[in-house]
């Protein structure tokens, strides 16, 4: 007679179930790492640098601030595409004086540059951070072009006493009245100089990634959006809007 020995081994369930929760939890990663790829490649995309020179009582660039820009801000997403920089000088011109500050000229009165010196203020004491000092600008260019013969400092002293900002009117008036402020204008002013050697002649003056780009001024949402490499909501909505007032061929 032949006998055969067979080894078998017992079951446990145990690590079946071990291996099945790797096997979940693996794919789980690898899912999780796949949608945080996808999204670096949807949303990594390099925010648009929008930049405008302008000045404080030019009726094109109150025109500007206040519709296409003020249109493309309101958007809660904007920001996340693009990288927003203001310079209030304009058609400005600046003389040195013996006490190493400077005194400037505006090409619409002495107000233009008061309201400029605010605006330069503000924007440097908030360090240039475009979630606070565009509330405040897109508002207090409103109230000044509204009344531009009342002092530009008052007028800012009302609106920062109407809203909720960083700044204090006591910082503003200070940085407006001091040799800090009158440095930052001039940087706006070094700045724009710049700026208008490459063939900047006049204002609004709007820059788009380092080029100037006119379309920019009459519908600045779009001009953005087309040069966003990522997506945003702000131009899902805008183009979905545009294609519905197409009249449409019939089928």
């Amino acid at each position: 007679k032949l006998y055969y020995t067979y080894s078998v081994q017992s079951f446990q369930p145990h690590q079946v179930i071990s291996q099945s929760r790797a096997t979940i939890n693996t794919s789980r990663n690898m899912l999780s790492f796949l949608s945080l790829f996808l999204m670096a490649v949807v949303y990594g995309a390099d925010k648009v640098k929008l930049e405008l020179y302008f000045e404080a009582l030019c009726p094109y660039c109150t025109a500007y601030i206040q519709g296409a820009f003020t249109t493309a801000y309101a958007c809660e997403d904007f920001t996340q595409m693009a990288n927003i920089t203001f310079y209030p000088y304009g058609n400005a011109n600046e003389k040195a004086g013996a006490n190493g500050e400077y005194t400037y000229t505006c090409q619409h009165g002495q107000n233009e540059c008061n309201g400029n010196m605010v605006e330069t203020c503000f924007i440097n004491l908030v360090g240039f951070n475009q979630d606070a000092w565009v509330p405040f600008l897109e508002a207090f260019d409103k109230a000044l072009n509204a009344d531009s013969r009342e002092n530009a400092l008052t007028v800012a002293t009302k609106v920062l006493s109407e809203g909720s900002y960083n700044v204090t009117s006591t910082q503003l008036t200070d940085c407006y009245n001091g040799k800090t402020g009158n440095a930052y204008e001039h940087q706006m002013g070094l700045w724009t100089e710049a700026e208008r050697k490459k063939g900047m002649n006049g204002t609004p003056w709007i820059v788009l990634n380092g080029e100037y780009d006119s379309r920019c001024q009459s519908n600045t949402l779009e001009c953005v959006c087309k040069a966003y490499t990522g997506t945003n909501s702000c131009c899902s909505k805008y183009f979905e809007a545009q294609a519905a007032k197409m009249c449409l061929a019939d089928e």
